[in-house]
C-alpha cells in the first residue's frame, strides 16, 4: 500500500493519490483501520516532492486530516521560523474555510507533531529530560499560535508524538502510567496545555482501563 501510494504520488500527483487513498479505505478494512497513518505518510512525502507548491483541496480531510500532520513534520524541519509556519497555516485556513473548516486546526496540530519529531531526532540530550522536551516544543507552539484553540491543537500534536514515542521506548513506559499521566497533566499551568495533555495522554488511560 505504501509503495503503491508513493508511486501514484510521484507519477500522477496528489489529487489522484487522494482518490487512491479513498479507494483503499473503501475496499480494504485492514487499510481503513490505519488510514490515518498512510495519510501522514502522504503528507510528508508531498512536502519532500513538492514543498508547499500544491493545490489545497478538501481531500486533505481524508482519514481524519492525517495529511497535514505528516506534511508539517517536513515543513517545520525546513521552515522553522514562527512567522513562516504561522503564515502557512493561515493560508490553509483561508483557502479551505468553505470546504474543510477544520483544516487550519489540523495544520496547527501538525506544527506540534513536526517540532516534536524534529527535537527527538536532533537532540538526544532531551531523551533523558522529557519535561524539558515538552517545554521546548510548547514554546514553539506559543510562538506560532495566538488563540486558545490553535495553541491547544499544537500542544496536542506534541503530546500525540510523545505518547507514540514513549510507547515505543521501553525506558519511557513509566511516563505512561496512569498516576504519572494524571500528575503530569495536572501540573500543566496553561489551560490549553492541560487540555491537550489530558486529550492525548488520556488515550493511554482509555487503553489501560
Amino acid at each position: 500500500w505504501a509503495n503503491y501510494l508513493f508511486e501514484t504520488l510521484k507519477i500522477d500527483g496528489l489529487d489522484v493519490t487522494f482518490d487512491a487513498l479513498k479507494y483503499l479505505h473503501a475496499v480494504h478494512p485492514k487499510f481503513a483501520s490505519v488510514c490515518h497513518n498512510f495519510a501522514h505518510d502522504i503528507g510528508l512525502k508531498t512536502f519532500v516532492l513538492y514543498g508547499d507548491d500544491f493545490e489545497l483541496t478538501y481531500k486533505t480531510s481524508y482519514c481524519n486530516g492525517g495529511f497535514f500532520h505528516g506534511f508539517m513534520e517536513g515543513f517545520v524541519r525546513i521552515n522553522n521560523e514562527p512567522e513562516t509556519v504561522d503564515a502557512f497555516c493561515i493560508r490553509v485556513g483561508n483557502e479551505l474555510k468553505d470546504t474543510y473548516p477544520l483544516a487550519e486546526g489540523q495544520c496547527r496540530h501538525g506544527i506540534g507533531h513536526g517540532f516534536m519529531e524534529r527535537l527527538i531526532q536532533t537532540d538526544p540530550y532531551l531523551w533523558s529530560h522529557p519535561e524539558e522536551l515538552i517545554d521546548k516544543t510548547s514554546a514553539f507552539c506559543v510562538a506560532t499560535n495566538h488563540v486558545h484553540d490553535h495553541l491547544m491543537r499544537c500542544v496536542s500534536g506534541i503530546y500525540d508524538v510523545f505518547r507514540t514515542w514513549a510507547r515505543a521506548q521501553t525506558n519511557y513506559n513509566a511516563f505512561l502510567e496512569p498516576a504519572v499521566i494524571m500528575d503530569w497533566c495536572g501540573r500543566e499551568s496553561k489551560n490549553y496545555a492541560k487540555e491537550a495533555c489530558y486529550h492525548e495522554l488520556g488515550k493511554v488511560l482509555k487503553d489501560t482501563f
